[in-house]
């Protein structure tokens, strides 16, 4: 296992990576993101974020031809997942709407299978139970015991403009919990299956408290 210094060094590594990658193909980002308007009559499902899929999509995509991570096929991970021998990479895109109060308040809605914080441990947020499922680390047949990192891209769209807003994000590992307050960083979140949670949210205010470094303004529209 990783000392909190290690691991968070780990993070910060990774999290410049990203953020890199991000800021040097935005503009590319943004112009994918939009491509779904040059088609006319596509079809919608019937879906109201339209652009959900496709930044999961672009983003994959990116990481593949410019960073050549190994897709990691985990059953239990984020929806994008990478092997990169010192680490499991995790990586959520979340598309928010620049109305919604997880905006305004700086919050992000996190899936059990998306974080380690306070991995193994049942808590009562709100009145309900909420339990992470993925682990803080892995036996890997190779590289020994790594962990697993959660990074955010948080994109805001509106309306009238498919993107309003990028934000890059690294969720605090599960180790590092005590460093951040434990559970205090946490607040319900959207999904609620009879007495538990689905999902968390994390204060984004809460997480910048610690490690300002966490949250990153990649693009903002002007």
């Amino acid at each position: 296992m990783l000392t909190n210094t290690e691991l968070e060094e780990l993070e910060k590594k990774y999290f410049n990576i990203l953020s890199e990658l991000l800021e040097r193909h935005i503009g590319q980002i943004i112009t994918q993101i939009y491509s779904q308007d040059f088609i006319s009559g596509a079809a919608t499902g019937g879906v109201t974020n339209v652009i959900e899929s496709a930044v999961e999509n672009i983003l994959e995509g990116l990481i593949a031809n410019q960073l050549h991570w190994n897709v990691c096929s985990m059953p239990v991970s984020s929806d994008s997942c990478f092997e990169c021998g010192d680490a499991i990479i995790h990586i959520d895109a979340k598309t928010i709407k620049i109305n919604d109060a997880d905006h305004t308040g700086n919050r992000i809605n996190v899936e059990a299978a998306q974080t380690t914080y306070v991995k193994g441990k049942s808590l009562t947020v709100s009145g309900k139970t909420w339990v992470p499922k993925l682990n803080q680390y892995e036996q890997h047949q190779l590289f020994g015991e790594i962990p697993n990192l959660t990074f955010i891209v948080k994109v805001v769209y509106s309306t009238t403009y498919r993107v309003e807003m990028i934000k890059l994000i690294s969720l605090p590992h599960g180790q590092l919990e005590a460093l951040f307050g434990g559970p205090s960083i946490l607040c319900a979140g959207r999904s609620i299956r009879n007495s538990s949670r689905n999902n968390i949210r994390f204060k984004e205010a809460d997480i910048v408290a610690v490690s300002n470094w966490r949250v990153k303004t990649i693009y903002v529209r002007h």
